[in-house]
């Protein structure tokens, strides 16, 4: 017996700092349904896994079951405040941006009630799901200022009979390189999967869509391929649109994004031309193998007043080039502020980088007295 006694308290001591928040009541509901009596709360010994200052006594329990998806659900926890001292209460994170969390009151008297009221939006994800709030509550007593953190969950799964993933797509790649993906489906039900999807389409140009294929052994799950063969230098932002045939989701769109770098860049990434600085020289470096070789320079500008040339140490294309930006002022001042760009291309006329160069006609220091 004093064995069992020293294992509760130890197990309490280890409890009582994470102020860990177990209600378990009946199911919730999106429509708010009455809080029942402590009375009625199975597992009343857990509930007394308390803060120190505060006791959750009645509240919605921490699993809801199945829920509707893309809705708002709510859990809400009563604590009252069993300490001498009044309670301050702060949230401080949330393991989602879905869920919000916040106490009716956040300073309580003593003998006083706060409800902690969370709220998520269900995610269309098959299989369970969970999410938790943290917060401080914070005292002063004879000893000085206290505070405990405590922890509350809420738990569900989504009423689905499919989902997808991912939920978007961010690609980095190189010019001159392909983009692929897929496009995951997967059923609750092998016999749901009867059902198939009527169209899959991308909004970006050029981009070709095969499927669905599934995968060996796997009779619940489809899968849709997209390609760009070669996209343009830049940022291009589109959506993958599934026209679903469902009466629930008929349409679903997925944001892709693709950003396709130079195949070579400057070190440094730019030049600054001013009356001190008449010449910045740049060396170019292959982001790839497969980059294809400098070749020329066109300045964008007819009217910079700049001036670039490729060079090779020692005359030799097979080692690293290096980009050369004159100014044709003299570092008198005569210069007029301005910018442009330097591109340097292959021998097919395509851009391989694109070189920011800007000239100013004051001095980067001013001059000193002699």
């Amino acid at each position: 017996m004093i064995r069992s006694q020293h294992t509760i308290s130890l197990i309490a001591s280890l409890l009582l700092p994470l102020g860990m928040c177990v209600a378990q009541v009946a199911n919730l509901t999106t429509n708010t349904p009455p809080i029942p009596d402590e009375g009625t709360l199975p597992n009343k010994r857990l509930i007394q896994t308390q803060l120190e200052c505060l006791k959750a006594v009645t509240g919605d329990p921490e699993n809801l079951g199945t829920v509707q998806a893309n809705t708002l659900i709510y859990r809400r926890i009563n604590f009252a405040n069993t300490s001498p001292h009044t309670v301050r209460l702060k949230v401080v994170t949330t393991t989602c941006g879905c869920l919000s969390a916040k106490f009716s009151n956040d300073v309580v008297a003593p003998g006083a009630s706060t409800t902690l009221t969370l709220s998520v939006m269900v995610a269309p994800a098959m299989g369970a799901q969970a999410q938790s709030t943290m917060f401080t509550a914070s005292w002063d007593d004879a000893s000085g200022p206290r505070e405990q953190r405590g922890v509350c969950l809420i738990r569900y799964a989504a009423d689905i009979d499919f989902d997808i993933f991912p939920d978007h797509y961010r690609f980095v790649t190189i010019d001159g390189e392909p983009v692929a993906g897929r496009v995951w489906a997967r059923w609750s039900d092998a016999e749901a999967t009867s059902l198939a999807f009527k169209q899959v389409t991308c909004t970006l140009p050029n981009v070709t869509v095969a499927g669905p294929f599934m995968p060996e052994d796997t009779p619940t799950i489809r899968a849709y391929t997209f390609s760009i063969p070669s996209p343009d230098v830049g940022l291009h932002i589109g959506q993958i649109i599934i026209e679903t045939g469902t009466a629930d989701r008929p349409e679903i769109k997925l944001p892709v994004s693709v950003r396709v770098l130079p195949s070579w860049r400057p070190e440094p990434a730019g030049a600054v031309l001013r009356g001190d600085t008449t010449q910045v020289v740049m060396t170019l470096f292959a982001r790839s193998d497969a980059a294809r070789a400098p070749a020329s320079i066109f300045i964008e500008s007819d009217a910079a007043p700049i001036t670039a040339e490729l060079r090779w140490p020692e005359g030799d294309r097979t080692k690293i080039p290096k980009l050369v930006v004159r100014s044709k002022k003299s570092p008198a001042g005569e210069m007029t502020d301005g910018a442009t760009r330097v591109n340097v291309r292959d021998t097919d006329g395509r851009t391989l980088v694109s070189v920011p160069v800007a000239w100013f006609a004051t001095a980067a220091q001013p001059a000193k007295p002699k």
